[in-house]
Order: structure tokens, then C-alpha cells, then sequence
């Protein structure tokens, strides 16, 4: 099962890994009130074949920064709906933010590195500042402005395979 996050916390992983073989190795969500989640400095891995199934799964306005992480989903490439992070909902009563920093920061997932659903009332949004984001069919993707999406790139690199 998923480790759960619903409160603000920094999860410093101080180089070790963590990880799992279900819909997500992480669940950070702010479903209980204000979650404020920094993850940094080590390795999160999803090995599930499901599909859809995330390393991260971010939720009902949880905010989530990844500082010098590294987030693999290591189902085979292109083999299933397997994504670094999934991120909102249709549907959901408010959306999350996510923030990438750090050089040694990763995402990869093998259909797309991070996905991104979110309201236009209430966009999803995604900085990124650093690192980079990959995904056998897509490094980022998500609908932008007309589905409630707002991606802003500042450093990094993003793309496939």
C-alpha cells in the first residue's frame, strides 16, 4: 500500500529509497486541510504493471516540492498509463501545485514523466526550476489554460526516451 501524506512535513530521505508495486508508492494530498510536502535527497520507485498507476500520486490541493529527488516508475517503457506524478483529478474541490528544484531532481515514468489534470477555476500548476522530467510518450503533459493547467519552466529538461 501507498505511504500516505496528509499533513505538511519534509520527507528528507537522506539517500536512501523508498519503494512499491501498487497505483502509487506516494499519496501526498491535502484532502484533511493544508498540506505543505517537501520530499528531497533520495529515490522513490513505483514497479507496478497496472495501468494508470504513479511513483506520486498529488491530490485535492496538496502542495509538493521534490529538492534533488529522484522519482522512477520501472514498469517497461510505454508498457501501461505509468507516470513519475500524477497530479489532480477532474472533478476534484481543489487542485495541487507541484515545484521541481535541485540538479540531481528526476521524474520519469514510462507513458509520461508528470501528468497534470486540474479546474479552471482552480488550475493545477507544475514550476519547474530545475532537473529533469521524462516519459516514454511524453516528459510533461497536461491540457493547459482550457483544462485548468499551469506549466511554467524556469531550468531543466523535459522529454522522452
Amino acid at each position: 500500500s501507498a505511504v500516505t501524506i496528509g499533513k505538511s512535513i519534509t520527507l528528507d530521505l537522506n539517500g536512501h529509497a523508498v519503494s512499491g508495486a501498487s497505483s502509487c508508492t506516494v499519496y501526498v494530498h491535502g484532502s484533511q486541510g493544508e498540506a505543505n510536502v517537501v520530499i528531497r535527497n533520495g529515490t522513490i520507485t513505483n514497479s507496478s504493471d497496472a495501468a494508470p498507476h504513479a511513483v506520486v500520486l498529488v491530490r485535492y490541493g496538496a502542495f509538493m516540492k521534490l529538492e534533488n529527488a529522484q522519482l522512477a516508475d520501472a514498469a517497461a517503457n510505454g508498457s501501461s498509463y505509468g507516470y513519475g506524478i500524477l497530479a489532480g483529478q477532474t472533478g476534484d474541490a481543489s487542485t495541487p501545485a507541484i515545484v521541481l528544484e535541485g540538479d540531481e531532481t528526476s521524474v520519469e515514468g514510462s507513458f509520461a514523466g508528470i501528468a497534470l489534470f486540474g479546474c479552471v477555476s482552480d488550475p493545477t500548476s507544475l514550476e519547474m526550476n530545475a532537473g529533469t522530467v521524462s516519459g516514454w510518450y511524453y516528459g510533461i503533459a497536461g491540457n493547459g489554460a482550457s483544462d485548468g493547467v499551469d506549466i511554467v519552466v524556469n531550468g531543466g529538461r523535459g522529454g522522452g526516451p
